[in-house]
């Protein structure tokens, strides 16, 4: 389709300070010059405000603001109140095209105050902490999400595994038939470092078996059961180093279990150079998080060529069938964990090709390409 004039796009995202995720995405937006983009971020009194990271970009036009204070953001509805009175203020004289509210609550319910109010239509992401925090934890809010989603004209979710685990188990059933057919999956996207630096060489089978994890250890990450799987994996003759990259509250019991194995532990790893030579050299990358929004970590792994191995019905399951590039797994399960790391050692010069086929799958080039097509329809079906 092509578009007679910029679309008038207006972000609607309270987390946008809390990862540099929303502003990649907005630059890689921009670079396709088909977009007006403004953002809308509202904070509370206590959080410290950012540096503008667009300040130089006159044509993005950044809004973040301190909205509420503590009792507000104890007290849902108050803090809403307020955010949608700030918001009232800022935009009461422009007009936009379409509106993106990058989580349900909070951005998603200004979206639709918005629409009620002017008719413009609005597209909204569901991420992890809509369902695990709000749907799961607090079901009356199935009740506030349902007029959100219905009116919206595009929800988007990062994997598949959201629909099917979740949220036709904890929606409203009106809620389910009226949205399924306005579901998109478009997964979140990686710094283009890991794009430019491309794996293409296939791995040779080395004479033992390597397994990464790469975040932060605490209790979610249940970096334990990788611990117990690999010593069950060396019990049973497999050749296992482990490699824990990563820092948190569980190091000190993690160092004290009692292995037969080569483990290490590096501490957290932030020049990307060496993360990429971890990832080259890894066997498989495993993340069996209880909860995982999506998990950046598989994609950057991906795109060296390394499988992966996550958790069943998190973030990134859904994103390929069973076994083209590794498997999922029941996190907390050692045995099925183990069963998968030997499936992986087992199969891996195969494993290996196919990652290899997929490693742009995640490139920012293709996720705005899937925002764009998104975006334009709804413009175009509101002409």
């Amino acid at each position: 389709m092509v578009l007679k004039k910029k679309i008038n796009l207006l972000h609607l995202n309270s987390y946008f300070q809390g990862t540099d995720l929303h502003r990649l995405q907005i630059q890689h937006l921009e670079e396709k010059e088909v977009l007006n983009q403004s953002l809308f971020v509202p904070i509370s009194y206590s959080e410290q405000l950012k540096r503008n990271p667009f300040e130089n970009n006159p044509s993005i036009h950044v809004v973040i603001e301190a909205c509420f204070g503590l009792f507000a953001r104890l007290f849902w509805p108050l803090k809403m109140i307020q955010i949608w009175k700030r918001f009232q203020i800022h935009y009461r004289n422009q007009t936009f095209d379409l509106l993106h509210a990058h989580t349900l609550f909070v951005n998603g319910l200004i979206a639709f105050l918005h629409f009620k109010k002017t008719g413009t239509p609005y597209i909204v992401t569901i991420r992890s902490a809509d369902i695990s925090t709000f749907l799961k934890r607090i079901p009356f809010m199935k009740f506030i999400a349902a007029p959100i989603l219905e009116n919206a004209t595009t929800i988007i979710l990062l994997s598949s595994s959201f629909w099917d685990n979740d949220l036709q188990n904890t929606l409203l059933k009106r809620t389910i038939r009226q949205i399924e057919n306005k579901i998109k999956i478009i997964p979140n996207g990686i710094n283009e470092f890991w794009y430019n630096n491309l794996e293409t060489v296939e791995k040779e089978k080395n004479n033992h078996f390597k397994v990464l994890y790469v975040g932060e250890l605490s209790k979610n990450k249940r970096v334990q059961t990788i611990i117990k799987a690999c010593q069950k994996l060396d019990e049973n003759g497999v050749n296992v180093i482990c490699d824990i990259v990563g820092e948190g509250p569980e190091r000190t019991y993690l160092e004290q279990i009692d292995v037969s194995f080569k483990i290490n532990f590096l501490g957290k790893v932030i020049d990307k150079h060496a993360l990429l030579k971890m990832y080259r050299d890894a066997d498989v990358l495993i993340v069996p998080s209880r909860r995982e929004t999506f998990g950046l970590v598989f994609a950057e792994a991906i795109s060296q060529g390394t499988p992966v191995i996550y958790s069943k019905g998190q973030g990134f399951d859904g994103q390929f069938k069973d076994g083209e590039v590794g498997f999922p797994v029941e996190s907390g399960n050692i045995d099925d964990i183990s069963n998968k790391l030997l499936q992986v050692n087992q199969n891996h010069i195969a494993l290996n090709k196919q990652v290899l086929k997929v490693g742009r799958r995640f490139s920012w080039t293709e996720i705005t390409n899937q925002l764009l097509d998104a975006y334009t329809i709804i413009i175009s079906l509101d002409s």
